[in-house]
């Protein structure tokens, strides 16, 4: 809906250019012909576009849950943990590309068996959806590394805090014994 509203826009944008640009033509000179802008309708879409926009909303699918999962690696602290959205999404993406590889296998299957050209065609675009997943498959890893690195360093760190809790706890136990043993009374000096 966005897009046909900005599309609107820039449409009504030539329209004033058109006018502008004849205003600003030779008077003398016959007008030019106003051209007839149009949005495309959605049933005008070409076959193949039809045909691909499964792919192509997977696509998109796939780029929203990679970005969602960068800004979710990347955070870090004990109270607002991410492990569970970082689970849904990357199990989304795994679901994503599992859909696009058999997307890919349909459209080979279903339009590869028709005359050279059009076979070579549809052999370019499903290696296109695949150059395009295999981004993301990179960018899955990457965050995937990047968020073993945080939860590495994250409990190296609680590792750290622990050691230094439980040393003082030593060190206030052994002062506390201490203690206790120069103020307590020998049992045979006890009055029993």
């Amino acid at each position: 809906r966005h897009s046909v509203s900005r599309s609107n826009e820039l449409l009504s944008c030539a329209k004033t250019a058109w006018k502008i640009q004849q205003q600003q033509h030779d008077p003398a000179a016959p007008p030019l012909p106003i051209p007839n802008l149009q949005l495309a309708v959605v049933g005008d879409a070409p076959l193949s576009l039809t045909i691909l926009e499964e792919g192509l909303t997977l696509l998109r699918a796939m780029d929203y849950g990679a970005q969602q999962l960068q800004k979710l690696v990347r955070r870090r602290g004990h109270t607002n943990d991410p492990t569970a959205e970082i689970s849904k999404l990357v199990q989304q993406l795994e679901q994503d590309t599992e859909e696009l590889t058999d997307f890919c296998k349909q459209l080979l299957t279903k339009y590869g068996r028709r005359r050279k050209q059009e076979r070579r065609h549809w052999e370019f675009v499903v290696q296109w959806f695949q150059q395009v997943a295999g981004k993301y498959s990179k960018q899955l890893q990457e965050c995937l590394k990047l968020r073993g690195e945080v939860l590495a360093e994250q409990a190296q760190q609680r590792r750290k805090l622990v050691d230094a809790s439980s040393k003082k706890k030593k060190n206030t136990s052994l002062a506390t014994s201490a203690s206790s043993r120069a103020n307590a009374t020998p049992l045979f000096d006890s009055p029993l």
